[in-house]
């Protein structure tokens, strides 16, 4: 099958619960004994058509684990890595265990489970319980590999809202195309084509069921690595905040091939999960983008325990005053739309905040919520009108926003962001 072929996906893929994972049971559990294991990395790669780039990124992280156990023999007793992946089969996903030792680094099969007809917060929880039962660890990591439209609902007509009815011209309908993408596009972990039917839907699945999913496994990861598109964004990121201390992700479009593992790997397991060095997953990411593309090398690193205070921030710009006579394509944005969907949260906070006071206080907590940005000048988009668009130093923050754009007002209204910062 050509990987060129779309599904539609969303962030994570559903899974069917097994049956037996329904049941309830009245027999006391046994108290677990106090895991042995330091830290225990769990990827989730989802998204059948990414298969041949997941193949590489689990190449690479065997080859990254394996350097890693020469140089610290005892690395099996530190540290696990599992990981769930479909492989080949569309209706299947299968846990994985890295197992190594002596220099040899092997994947090796856990678990079968089936694919579900739709995904469901509690299907995330079920899924992330699996590796975690597995492999308890005192911490836990998260890597999310997939597709992704950042918060944007399920539903993909586009809505504008009635406010804005105006708009409705030729331009913007066009523009409500907006996960229509071109067959000479580069791939990236943006989707593709629409979904030709109303069961098409069940491997999507809302940001807010997401974290829900997350939050109900009663761990807080210590970080999460979102290796999909558009993640790197303020009205996700503030939904995920309580799943996971530290998120990475990109204000854009990233490439198939996703992080650049074998690179990024050493730095979340080479002290043997006692510490990870966040930042340098960041760099790492835009110095393989540099020397590999030459463009789409943006990383932000999130403090999640800052994004509370960052939005009270933005609710006292919004109270103190929005300038409302700046087209949105003003500002730098992080699509290919013509009208952009995604722009910088920073520089719109520049140009749009009438009291100088209150844009000054968001600006230095933006400062501490974004603890790490890296970026090249200019990123690939696949989205809207194809092609490379360039992200100026300056203009640069690390978190993207759709707070001012004109497309789903109605279901942006909904967001958790939107309603904190009234």
């Amino acid at each position: 099958m050509s990987i060129l072929k779309k599904y539609i996906l969303f962030l994570v893929v559903a899974f069917v619960l097994p049956f037996t994972a329904c049941e309830k049971s009245d027999e006391p559990q046994p108290t677990p004994n106090p895991p042995a294991t330091e830290h225990t990395l769990v990827c989730y790669f989802t998204g059948f058509d990414l298969n041949f780039f997941y193949y590489d990124n689990i190449a690479m992280i065997r080859e990254a684990v394996r350097l890693l156990s020469l140089e610290d023999s005892a690395l099996q007793n530190k540290i696990r890595v599992v990981y769930l992946f479909q492989q080949a089969n569309k209706d299947k996903t299968t846990l994985f265990e890295l197992e190594f030792s002596n220099g040899v680094c092997e994947a090796k099969e856990i678990r079968t489970y089936d694919l579900p007809e739709r995904t469901e917060a509690e299907t995330i929880t079920y899924f992330l319980n699996e590796a975690i039962t597995h492999a308890p660890a005192r911490t836990y990591g998260l890597i999310l590999g997939g597709h992704s439209r950042g918060w944007t609902p399920i539903d993909m007509s586009g809505s504008i809202s009635q406010e804005h009815t105006q708009l409705q011209s030729l331009q913007t309908m066009l523009d409500h195309q907006l996960w229509v993408k071109d067959k000479e596009a580069l791939i990236t972990r943006f989707f593709g084509d629409p979904p030709k039917a109303t069961n098409d839907y069940f491997s999507c699945i809302e940001i807010a069921d997401l974290a829900r999913g997350m939050e109900a496994t009663g761990v807080k990861f210590e970080y999460t690595i979102y290796d999909a598109c558009f993640m790197a964004n303020v009205e996700s990121l503030y939904e995920l905040r309580n799943t996971t201390k530290y998120a990475i992700g990109s204000v854009s479009e990233i490439m198939g091939a996703g992080f650049p593992y074998k690179e990024v790997i050493p730095h979340l397991l080479g002290t043997g999960g006692k510490s990870f060095d966040l930042d340098s997953v960041c760099k790492a990411y835009k110095d393989y983008y540099e020397l590999q593309y030459g463009y789409s090398g943006s990383a932000s690193l999130v403090d999640m325990s800052e994004l509370e205070a960052l939005a009270q921030a933005f609710k006292q710009v919004r109270a103190t005053g929005l300038r409302d006579d700046i087209q949105v394509t003003v500002f730098q944005r992080y699509d290919g739309l013509s009208k952009p969907l995604f722009v910088d949260l920073g520089e719109y906070v520049s140009l749009a905040a009438t009291n100088e006071l209150a844009k000054a206080d968001f600006m230095s907590q933006l400062e501490k919520s974004v603890v790490s940005r890296y970026t090249l000048n200019s990123y690939y988009s696949a989205w809207g009108t194809r092609g490379r668009y360039h992200i100026s130093e300056d203009s640069y923050h690390g978190l993207s926003t759709s707070y001012p754009s004109e497309f789903y007002r109605d279901e942006y209204y909904q967001t958790a962001w939107y309603r904190d910062t009234m």
